[in-house]
């Protein structure tokens, strides 16, 4: 079963990437990748379902166990280290270089405000502890004088999750598997799932929280079937939900786990792990200053927004809970994170229907491990589009996987069959998480392929206003004025209404050097309520250089009158009854006001000198 699924995908990726769209995004990677990489790929994704290449995956995979289990604990500590730190160096050469996907760009802008108030529940309500340890490395960043410390900060956070997931995933695997070669294999496939690309620099609030989310799961598994103590359990979920406030869809598995010790009436542990687990809640949410009412504020605000039986939002809303279009971008979530993951949980799901004493040790738990965010992915509403926010949807489609993994691994039972099967389902996974971080990695393919995302059949329109905006931006910082006035009336047209977004277009008309343009930009602003003084200062400067003197002199006026204390509108003023006017008696006040407002401005002191000069030779005539 596992090499036919196997080479399925490998049909259905060749397709994707050779006609690239936003109905197989979750395959398409070829299409954004210099030829000979997907050429290259096929090649090692064809070449896993043979059975030689599979005899010389485990003879290498042995060789490693033979390494890491050295009588030696300081040398397997070395090699741990080793190993770590050589990750490290991978998922920074191959980090994100841009960050349109997800919130990316937004959490760029906003750690600076964070650090500058020192209110992280403001800036993060949703991840409070991630945004302060982000924070924190924005600090030291910033002290040593890194250019760019907000990227720093988030990238560095991103791969450090990355180096932790390492050992995690070991332990995780420990409780999956016995056999060392197919449990370093099972390893290799769940640190190979898609979801793996948030620990290349990938810029979001996400790396952090996966890292806890699979430390929480392993704690969850030993405690379920070694009767372990919960107090683990219970301090990792309160510190899991403070990394993520979504994570609180694991609260099902710590039911779960409430429940097998009180029926075994384990009510020290009980009463302990809930004390404890209360106290670092309450400590931590002290230190970030997180009142419980601003904690529940956040959850009604951002608990979550559902899909309808019918689309009945046209403006937040792409599809409606049955379409064609939401299955699509399902799927292609699942086929992004974990190839495998879709045809595994469905055996998963159906040994839950077989009778009792049929069914695999452990199918019930891993089912409440991966029904609540199966459920979720399903119902909720991704607001910038499921292929856009595939990261948030990523760690919870990453337990799905990891719960059909478990499933087919009781199932199976120990074999040389079940050892093959995994070694197979990670090396294409691994494979085919390569190419995609192959894409993330060079700023060409990211860009191109976020291009063929923006679809109105999977993307709703207000999500394709702030996309076409975050293109727009992208393209302005890098002196692209026509690629920025291209993606920026691209978004007007979708939000005709904003005043904000009409700025935005007129500026970069301005910068591209299109007047004409720029001013029925402006003009359609200030008429939608823009009451920015440097909006009507940017207007006045665009119809004094088309000649309109009379005009630009009236929308400077508005200017001064908007913000007495603004300099270069009382700056601007001044220069144009100057050059346009030549009435030096009634710019010189002008030019004084900008003075005094800015001393520092010698632009504002030359024209002062000049009327001044000009107006003493008028007297001295005289």
């Amino acid at each position: 079963m596992i090499s036919r699924t196997g080479l399925a995908l490998l049909v259905f990726i060749g397709l994707a990437g050779t006609f690239p769209s936003a109905v197989n995004w979750g395959a398409h990677f070829w299409g954004f990748l210099a030829l000979p990489l997907p050429i290259l790929l096929a090649i090692l994704m064809a070449s896993a379902l043979l059975p030689r290449v599979q005899d010389h995956v485990l003879a290498f995979l042995q060789r490693c166990v033979d390494l890491f289990t050295s009588p030696s604990r300081l040398r397997v500590a070395l090699l741990w280290a080793v190993l770590c730190a050589a990750a490290g160096v991978l998922f920074w050469t191959f980090r994100q270089r841009t960050f349109f996907l997800g919130d990316g760009y937004l959490v760029l802008r906003t750690l600076p405000v964070a650090a500058a108030s020192g209110d992280i529940p403001a800036s993060f309500p949703t991840a409070p502890l991630t945004g302060s340890l982000a924070t924190a490395l924005y600090t030291v960043f910033r002290a040593n004088g890194a250019a760019e410390p907000a990227l720093a900060s988030w990238q560095t956070l991103s791969i450090l999750s990355g180096m932790v997931a390492i050992p995690v995933v070991w332990n995780l695997a420990r409780l999956l598997a016995a056999d060392m070669r197919e449990r370093l294999a099972v390893s290799l496939l769940i640190l190979g799932s898609g979801a793996t690309m948030l620990f290349f620099g990938y810029v979001e609030t996400y790396p952090p929280a996966y890292v806890m989310l699979l430390a929480f799961l392993g704690a969850a598994l030993r405690a379920r079937n070694q009767h372990g103590s919960l107090l683990a359990v219970a301090v990792l979920f309160v510190v899991l939900i403070l990394f993520h406030l979504g994570m609180l869809l694991c609260a099902p598995i710590v039911l779960l786990l409430v429940t097998d010790a009180v029926r075994g009436k384990r009510w020290k542990d009980l009463t302990l792990s809930i004390l404890v687990a209360a106290g670092v809640a309450a400590v931590v949410l002290v230190l970030l200053a997180y009142s419980p009412a601003r904690l529940l504020a956040t959850f009604m605000r951002d608990g979550g927004s559902f899909l309808h039986l019918q689309r009945t939002d046209t403006w937040n809303e792409s599809y409606a809970l049955f379409s064609l279009w939401h299955w699509a971008d399902l799927l292609n979530l699942h086929l992004l994170v974990s190839p495998f993951a879709l045809v595994l949980a469905g055996g998963l799901f159906a040994g839950a229907l077989v009778p009792a004493r049929y069914r695999q040790p452990g199918t019930f738990f891993w089912i409440v491990v991966a029904g609540p965010p199966l459920l979720w992915l399903f119902f909720n509403n991704f607001e910038l589009g499921m292929s856009r926010d595939w990261d948030l949807a990523a760690p919870f489609a990453a337990v799905v996987g990891l719960g059909g993994l478990a499933g087919w691994l009781a199932m199976m039972g120990p074999s040389e069959t079940r050892t093959r099967g995994v070694v197979v389902m990670a090396l294409i996974t691994i494979v085919h998480t390569a190419g995609w971080v192959g894409v993330n990695a060079s700023a060409g393919g990211s860009v191109l392929r976020f291009d063929t995302l923006l679809d109105f059949r999977s993307i709703a329109p207000r999500a394709m206003a702030i996309a076409f905006e975050e293109v727009g931006d992208y393209r302005r910082e890098r002196r692209d004025a026509n690629g920025a006035v291209e993606a920026f009336a691209r978004m007007v047209v979708l939000d005709s209404t904003s005043a904000r977004r009409w700025t935005v277009l007129a500026n970069a008309e301005a910068m591209a050097g299109n007047a004409p343009a720029a001013r029925l930009a402006y003009e359609r602003a200030i008429a939608l309520g823009n009451t920015d003084p440097e909006t009507h200062t940017n207007l006045a400067i665009v119809l004094f250089a088309g000649g309109d003197v009379d005009a630009a002199l009236t929308r400077i006026r508005e200017a001064v009158a908007l913000d007495t204390l603004d300099a270069t509108a009382a700056y601007t003023y001044g220069q144009m009854l100057v050059e346009g006017k030549a009435d030096m008696r009634a710019a010189l006040p002008w030019f004084e006001r900008a003075l005094r407002l800015d001393p520092t401005d010698h632009h504002a002191q030359s024209y002062m000198d000049r009327c001044r000069a000009a107006l003493g030779a008028t007297s001295r005539h005289h």
